[in-house]
């Protein structure tokens, strides 16, 4: 009859052991598998299972919180990250609306030197009021107008 009692002992105990370790057994693998929204484990016990399954619960819910956090993270880094690619892209544009201007500024700086080098070779570079000035300088200097 002890021998029966021993047995039955001690396969309760080994039950009060087991089942709360096959619990978090497949606690870890639905953590495993992604899910981090998994219900806590109930353990009753006071035991180094039971401090086992607290201390399981509070990693769990660390770590939900961790990747939530990170998520959040992720995602203001990716508006960021749009924000900046449209103002490059209007500085690109601006960029481009400056170089357009600065080029028909220049085309037309080159047009205004043609038809300033056209207009040249028949005009007077003296101006009639100041030819009589510009041929008594030359006369007094003993210079003569050819």
């Amino acid at each position: 009859m002890a021998i029966i009692l021993a047995l039955v002992a001690g396969w309760l105990i080994a039950k009060m052991i087991a089942n709360p370790l096959v619990l978090l057994v497949s606690k870890v693998r639905e953590i495993a598998q992604g899910n981090l929204a998994v219900e806590k484990t109930e353990v009753n016990s006071k035991d180094e299972v039971g401090q086992l399954a607290q201390e399981f619960n509070t990693m769990t819910t660390n770590l939900y919180h961790l990747v939530k956090h990170v998520s959040q993270t992720a995602e203001q880094l990716a508006a960021s990250s749009e924000e900046l690619t449209a103002g490059a892209e209007q500085s690109a544009k601006a960029s481009n609306q400056v170089a357009i201007t600065i080029t028909e500024v220049a085309q037309g700086a080159e047009q205004q030197h043609k038809v300033a080098d056209v207009t040249q070779p028949g005009t007077d570079p003296v101006p009639p009021g100041r030819r009589e000035a510009h041929v008594v300088t030359e006369t007094g200097l003993g210079v003569g107008i050819h």
